[in-house]
């Protein structure tokens, strides 16, 4: 993947939309001081640090990865960059997806997509689930 920016950038634009559409129309949501589920966090900051460590391990590692890890790296910090920026005026995420036990957004959506992704990669790689490798012999 050449542009991991596009896809955090997507993820960040169409999260922050999501948030803004759901409080404009009144929907139902939760505010969000935790993580996903409503985790408690030690606090803003450490949300901060993680995020600038995440940002900074892709951007550093990027090439060393295939496309596939890339996109899942990409999808977990434009997610985690979309809830600190929501987070930045009040202190809270917006929580709108009623699931279970617990309420999420996009952006937690997001990064639980590329989790998922990343933990199948290694099993792809190795064709324990029928691909892996690329038509030009390449891999990912």
């Amino acid at each position: 993947m050449k542009r991991p920016s596009l896809v955090i950038g997507l993820i960040v634009a169409i999260d922050a939309l999501t948030k803004w559409l759901v409080r404009k129309k009144n929907l139902s949501f939760v505010e969000n001081s935790g993580l996903p589920f409503g985790i408690n966090t030690p606090g803003f900051f450490s949300l901060g640090v993680v995020v600038l460590g995440l940002i900074l391990f892709l951007f550093l590692y990027q090439r060393h990865y295939g496309e596939r890890k890339t996109f899942a790296w990409s999808l977990i910090v434009g997610g985690a960059l979309a809830n600190l920026l929501d987070r930045l005026s009040d202190g809270v995420a917006t929580d709108f997806i009623g699931l279970g036990p617990g309420t999420l957004n996009l952006a937690d959506v997001s990064i639980f997509l590329g989790i998922v992704l990343l933990f199948f990669q290694p099993n792809v790689e190795k064709g324990l689930l029928g691909g892996g490798s690329r038509p030009d012999g390449g891999t990912d």
